[in-house]
């Protein structure tokens, strides 16, 4: 299990994951979320200021593209 330091995220992105991702993600304001997401699966993001715990049995991998203005 890995945990990353709080990051910020400050432009909307896409998220293409490569592998499976089971994380514990935790926001600023403190709350905590469990996410799922299997090879293939293409998510929508938007800015914000978080920390992430891989708590899958696996590394995980993932392409996220930031959009700029």
């Amino acid at each position: 299990q890995v945990t990353g330091p709080a990051a910020t995220v400050a432009a909307f992105s896409v998220t293409v994951f490569l592998t499976e991702q089971t994380n514990k993600i935790t926001t600023a304001d403190g709350k905590v979320d469990t996410v799922k997401r299997k090879a293939g699966e293409v998510a929508w993001g938007t800015p914000l200021t978080h920390s992430e715990e891989n708590i899958g049995n696996a590394p995980f991998e993932a392409l996220m593209i930031e959009i700029k203005n």
